[in-house]
């Protein structure tokens, strides 16, 4: 007499796995959902699926189903996922968000790998391993400024983010970036969200190198005037407020007053507009604290439109071409 167990014997499945996500761009702080489709195209059965995920620093695990997931760093292990017969499929859904930005050099998009297998002790064999891993990367956006400091610690996150940070952030990402901004209500002084440059001693802003919007109407509670204003009451002698050299590039709804060297600068290639803003004058549109150099210099390039923006009380001419 002889007896077989049928739970010995070798599996042969060929399992695929495809991956989308049901955001783009993915915004920090706000949790995306990601969809992943498993098929099994046989030639066995496939009982004990798991799936492993794969994030980057500073996207946190929030939910997933079905299934039972740990998590090891970086890396969610689920399983329980599934059983699929053959030409079978099933859908696994999970959830993160993102906490900061990650790193360069493509700190604006967010990739996630997913990978189906077997559980170990199934004895499976899968047919065809080039189709159990499936890649999806969303681009992460816009950039939110969140603090009236000037600090920079290397990295954009939903709890700090300057305007240093931002410009870095949006160089090291080309070709075009949004800067937005999102400030906390208390750390507005009369109304006006004032970024004072070098209060930590790093000096003048960054110049802004690639196609890059600023965008002050962004910050909450924006009704017409700036709220805004990039101050350098505290900025090295000769410093420079803004100073763009990408070309197609806007300045909108600030303020930049009290520099030492120009108010803004732009250089490099054209394309620029600068609108709503008040240059040397503070955000009410009527009280001076010029910029000794040029309000706007515009060196040697075509095509800037400036457009509903008062600049004045510089110590030397408005606007330079």
């Amino acid at each position: 007499n002889s007896a077989s167990d049928s739970s010995l014997m070798e599996r042969h499945a060929d399992l695929e796995i495809t991956l989308v996500n049901d955001m783009d761009p993915v915004v920090l702080g706000t949790p995306g959902t990601w969809t992943a489709t498993i098929t099994n195209h046989g030639p066995s059965d496939a009982p004990g699926i798991f799936v492993i995920f794969d994030l980057p620093v500073g996207a946190v695990w929030d939910d997933a189903s079905p299934g039972d997931c740990t998590q090891a760093g970086q890396t969610i292990t689920c399983t329980d996922v599934a059983a699929l017969d053959l030409d079978e499929s099933t859908t696994f859904t999970f959830s993160a968000h993102l906490t900061e930005l990650p790193d360069a050099p493509n700190p604006t998009d967010l990739p996630v790998t997913a990978t189906v297998n077997f559980d170990d002790g199934l004895n499976c064999v899968e047919e065809n391993p080039a189709n159990s891993t499936a890649s999806d990367t969303v681009e992460v956006g816009p950039i939110v400024v969140n603090t009236t400091d000037d600090t920079d610690d290397g990295r954009c996150t939903v709890s700090h983010c300057s305007l240093r940070e931002a410009i870095l952030l949006a160089n090291a990402n080309p070709p075009a970036d949004d800067i937005r901004f999102g400030i906390p209500g208390h750390m507005a002084t009369a109304g006006v969200y004032r970024i004072a440059v070098n209060t930590a001693g790093l000096a003048h802003l960054p110049t802004v190198t690639g196609e890059t919007r600023i965008l002050g109407e962004t910050q909450p509670g924006f009704s017409g005037t700036p709220l805004i204003a990039v101050d350098g009451v505290a900025a090295p002698f000769g410093a420079t407020g803004l100073s763009l050299v990408g070309g197609n590039s806007t300045l909108s709804e600030l303020s930049v007053v009290a520099f030492t060297g120009h108010g803004v600068l732009l250089s490099g290639a054209g394309g620029n507009q600068i609108t709503g803003c008040t240059i040397g004058v503070e955000p009410n549109g009527l009280t001076a604290n010029g910029n000794l150099g040029n309000g706007v210099y515009i060196r040697n390039i075509p095509d800037t439109h400036i457009l509903d923006s008062v600049i004045g009380a510089n110590g030397r001419s408005g606007v330079v071409l």
